[in-house]
């Protein structure tokens, strides 16, 4: 939730103080209390337009990734243009401005401890005889964002490499991997790997990747074919998403 801060209480006590004045005398006197008035529109829409932006409607940006999609599974070509062979690896997809997600802690935290029997030594400096020390603590590990890069997807590994570090990762060690809404970010855990780790890509009008690394997933567990199924269907899903949606919109 946002703070509301300096402004937002001087309009707050602006409002109230027009109305006080207004109704000073008894009655609401409009004269004085239309900038109060007008102060509540104007948050109103404000608030209205606001929310609007908020939950701005993607529908157009995601048919687009869902022609993308077919059109992927027509051609049966790499990113680079080539035919697939099973017995070579070959790039898929290819990611701008990709996050790395990762568990890390946050810090430490300072616990301080008793000081004992303390006695002045001079000014407002005090001693201390006895007592227990404090101690840190590490705090709990979160899934932050750790690295920002680009990410390659092939029919192999996903291959990320960011400003402060790369990291490699086999398919085949994925055991399962956790997709956000529309594919937006993913959390995947690997079998050489104690802690999950993730990517985020917030890129509406490209590829989601949680769709890039699901195909990619089918590719090296099916096969080419498994692939162009799993892509015909998630381009199939996106579309009845959004007519279903659009449809509820109407009835309301």
């Amino acid at each position: 939730m946002q703070k509301i801060g300096c402004f937002g209480w001087l309009a707050i006590a602006f409002v109230f103080g027009s109305f006080f004045a207004a109704f000073r005398n008894g009655g609401f006197d409009i004269t004085i209390g239309w900038p109060g008035l007008l102060a509540i529109v104007g948050i109103a829409i404000g608030v209205f337009v606001a929310t609007k932006k908020n939950n701005k409607d993607h529908s157009a940006e995601l048919l687009v990734v869902a022609g993308e999609i077919d059109q992927w599974v027509a051609a049966g070509l790499d990113a680079e243009g080539n035919k697939f062979d099973d017995d070579e690896e070959q790039l898929l997809f290819v990611l701008p401005n990709v996050e790395l997600l990762e568990y890390k802690s946050t810090g430490s935290s300072y616990s301080g401890g008793s000081a004992g029997v303390s006695f002045p030594l001079f000014g407002r400096v005090r001693g201390n005889v006895g007592g227990n020390r404090g101690q840190i603590t590490r705090n709990p590990e979160e899934f932050v964002l750790s690295d920002m890069g680009r990410l390659k997807v092939s029919t192999e590994r996903l291959i990320f490499v960011g400003e402060k570090e790369a990291r490699e990762i086999d398919l085949d060690k994925v055991l399962d991997f956790e997709l956000g809404p529309n594919g937006l970010w993913v959390k995947l855990a690997m079998s050489n790997r104690q802690k999950r780790e993730g990517f985020q890509h917030m890129q509406v009008d490209q590829m989601p990747i949680g769709m890039a690394i699901g195909i990619a997933k089918e590719f090296a567990d099916k096969g080419l074919e498994g692939a162009k199924t799993y892509a015909t269907q998630l381009a199939a899903d996106i579309r009845s998403t959004i007519a279903a949606e659009a449809a509820a919109k109407g009835k309301k």
